[in-house]
């Protein structure tokens, strides 16, 4: 931030943060000052000048330039995306699983089948199903179990 203060271009330029500069101020119709770069270095610190650039070019399209706090949270939105794609439970074709297809909500779909619900055999069937609480899915006419979830969960669990 110092240097941001003191204008000090050759060592904005070795840290990599001289290319950040020139975007935002370049990039977006507002004037911008080398002194304007002081509340986006305070906030980013911690972030390498190029993961900033990167997030910037891919903000290019907005109208107005980001605020240091809107780019924080950008860069902290796609990492916790990221995290969530590399976490998360993945089908057989490497696809993320969706909520009702993941083991908690097909073993309640077992035990609701064990204890004697019903499965929708509405014909034909609904076009839209209703997500309870616990990612279970039921016919919005009936209220019984959605089919492709009960033959899921048949599939998936061996009880």
């Amino acid at each position: 931030m110092e240097k941001a203060l003191k204008a000090d271009y050759s060592s904005l330029k070795a840290l990599g943060w001289l290319e950040v500069f020139e975007a935002l101020k370049g990039w977006w119709p507002k004037r911008m000052n080398i002194e304007d770069l002081a509340p986006y270095l305070d906030a980013l610190y911690e972030e390498k000048a190029s993961k900033v650039m990167d997030t910037l070019r891919g903000m290019r399209g907005e109208q107005w330039r980001p605020s240091p706090s809107m780019l924080y949270r950008e860069i902290q939105g796609i990492e916790a995306k990221k995290r969530q794609r590399h976490d998360a439970p993945q089908d057989q074709y490497g696809q993320r699983k969706r909520d009702d297809q993941m083991p908690s909500a097909l073993v309640q779909v077992r035990l609701l089948i064990d204890s004697g619900h019903h499965v929708c055999n509405c014909s034909p069937r609904s076009p839209t199903v209703i997500k309870d609480s616990l990612c279970v899915l039921r016919c919005k006419a009936c209220g019984g179990l959605e089919q492709g979830q009960v033959f899921e969960a048949e599939d998936d669990l061996d009880f």
